[in-house]
């Protein structure tokens, strides 16, 4: 699991309940916790498929190659994801001519927006599909958490029902 949060708050709150739920055993990287930098557009990665950028993404290749399935959250900032987790996306470069993650079952949740709906997550939708697409991931689920800034998931009994919804998605893959 990968959480894409820089904060501690609803996306936390949602991950952290999920890997509760979950019947195998599975690991929650925080990738506020690792020093992740961005991508410096060499393209070095394009001819022997490893970023010679040496910082806390060099051990998320391994562990992303070794999932049975990727399970990302992230909050919507500004209907997108945030930047911490953008460079995490541009990292992943290194996967693209290869077929490491192919066929991995990837689930997406993204958590915050507003109560109007709608379009709320758009964005951030189209930018994971995108990072699924070009890593060859099969995109198992797509949930996405309105509504947050009336008051944090934890106090709402939708939040309940929606993570047991994404756990029971994860527990039949």
């Amino acid at each position: 699991m990968i959480n894409g949060s820089p904060r501690v708050g609803n996306t936390d709150y949602v991950m952290e309940s999920v890997s509760r739920g979950l019947e195998a055993g599975n690991e929650t990287v925080k990738l506020r916790d690792l020093d992740i930098r961005h991508c410096n557009g060499c393209l070095a990665c394009e001819k022997d498929g490893k970023c010679p950028i040496d910082d806390g993404m060099q051990g998320l290749y391994e562990k992303m190659e070794n999932a049975d399935i990727l399970v990302i959250g992230t909050p919507n900032y500004f209907d997108n994801v945030p930047g911490l987790l953008k460079d995490f996306i541009d990292r992943t470069n290194t996967f693209h001519n290869s077929t490491k993650l192919s066929g991995k079952k990837v689930v997406f949740i993204v958590v915050g927006g507003g109560s109007s709906g709608g379009d709320t997550g758009r964005v951030a939708d189209q930018t994971l599909t995108y990072f699924a697409n070009a890593n060859k991931l099969e995109i198992a689920g797509k949930f996405i958490f309105t509504g947050t800034d009336k008051q944090p998931l934890c106090d709402t009994p939708e939040a309940g029902d929606k993570i047991r919804e994404i756990v029971e998605k994860v527990n039949s893959i």
